[in-house]
């Protein structure tokens, strides 16, 4: 099963100014919350074990930048630490099992890591909008482990800066079976929950009118269909709503920040 190693570690910034210069109303009247947006992800899972690795220990974690072999890949991290007191040489992936479609982009072959040496390597994984695990044999000069990656849903999109009026035309046209909503109980402060959204999913923060409305948007990596998220903030009646043309997908999401969010 794969758990975290790691506290994620977000750093908010603020949006561009020019994303309230374009709305039709006075950004004054808007949402008074800085509009954040998902950055570096530092939670890591675990790959592989020190005890099944035989002093090979391997994480990964998705950092939330573009991917330098693929637009349409999301870029994992792995990075490997030697525990033992020999080298691990030629460290590389073999035997890729993929779903149909699915593309992976591994590292180049690692001559040698020393003992006690971490080393950190990047691949791409086209997942084709789906949280299918994919599945591989790390192998070096005295063994072979098969291992898998696991994306959470909330890795398989970008956070892309959407205007109010951008946001809510999108909006209109993903509705009825692309529409996902699920009821919930929120208590928290709107920074608290903007904060906690922020870490489940890479989506960026979109300007709002209504300051009990929290708006959230992003493009899935590898179709490039848009992803709306949508908080209405009403303590026992809150919502939480997601338009997404993929249904499988919107449909996984909005349970996502339901968790996320209790």
């Amino acid at each position: 099963s794969v758990s975290p190693k790691n506290d994620v570690n977000i750093n908010l910034v603020p949006s561009l100014v020019s994303d309230m210069e374009s709305l039709s109303v006075d950004p004054k009247n808007c949402n008074s919350l800085s509009l954040q947006s998902s950055q570096k992800n530092s939670k890591s899972f675990e790959l592989l074990s020190k005890i099944n690795g035989k002093g090979l220990i391997a994480y990964y974690r998705f950092p939330r930048t573009p991917c330098i072999y693929s637009g349409t890949m999301v870029a994992v991290e792995m990075e490997f630490t030697n525990s033992s007191n020999a080298d691990v040489k030629r460290l590389r992936i073999e035997n890729k099992k993929l779903l149909s479609g699915a593309l992976m982009q591994e590292f180049n072959e690692v001559a040698s890591i020393s003992p006690k040496e971490s080393i950190t390597v990047t691949v791409g994984i086209d997942f084709k909008d789906t949280v299918q695990p994919v599945t591989f044999d790390l192998c070096t000069e005295s063994g072979k482990f098969t291992v898998q990656i696991k994306v959470p849903v909330g890795e398989l999109m970008r956070g892309v800066s959407l205007t109010q009026h951008e946001f809510t035309t999108q909006q209109k046209k993903l509705t009825g079976m692309t529409e996902s909503k699920l009821a919930c109980h929120l208590t928290e402060s709107l920074p608290v929950l903007v904060s906690k959204i922020i870490e489940a999913v890479s989506m960026t923060q979109s300007p709002t009118v209504n300051e009990n409305v929290l708006r959230f948007s992003a493009n899935l990596i590898s179709s490039g269909l848009p992803v709306l998220l949508s908080i209405k903030n009403d303590g026992n009646n809150s919502q939480i709503i997601v338009n997404l043309e993929k249904i499988s997908i919107g449909s996984l999401l909005v349970k996502e920040i339901k968790n996320a969010l209790q």
